[in-house]
């Protein structure tokens, strides 16, 4: 009988020590969710690749995209905003040569997709070319 209580005992108490345990896993940070080195590819009327760096928190971020067009090229003003759920917009902005706008998700899996529209004016001919489609990003 007293191996009984003994061994009742100690499963008494394995019992509660694993129902204290801390069972659940911590959320994930937005850095990890999101953060490190990306790769957006352009398909539609643009072509090519550009890098994003996502930084560990939400916010945003600015670059030069140059995009050339029958010999004119364009240097557009990029901001880049991405929230906690990583929903990406881009902007892209110039003086005089058009404007233009992007949105799309990144995934937590470290891909993500999107669309973009840029007016494209070549100011040396008067030429104005809308550019259209899709991008999709990959984590590095």
């Amino acid at each position: 009988m007293k191996n009984f209580v003994y061994l009742f005992s100690f499963f008494l108490g394995f019992g509660l020590l694993m129902s204290c345990s801390d069972d659940e896993t911590p959320e994930a940070t937005f850095g990890e969710k999101f953060g490190g080195e990306w790769t957006i590819t352009f398909a539609g009327d643009l072509t090519g690749s550009i890098p994003l760096t996502v930084n560990d928190a939400p916010g945003m971020g600015s670059g030069v995209l140059p995009i050339t067009i029958e010999g004119f090229t364009v240097n557009y003003d990029v901001t880049t905003n991405i929230t906690e759920n990583g929903a990406l917009t881009i902007d892209f902005n110039t003086d005089n040569n058009g404007t233009g706008a992007s949105a799309g998700t990144l995934t937590e899996a470290g891909s993500g997709t999107g669309t973009y529209n840029i007016q494209f004016i070549n100011t040396d001919n008067g030429g104005q070319f809308p550019l259209a489609g899709d991008w999709s990003a990959i984590r590095n």
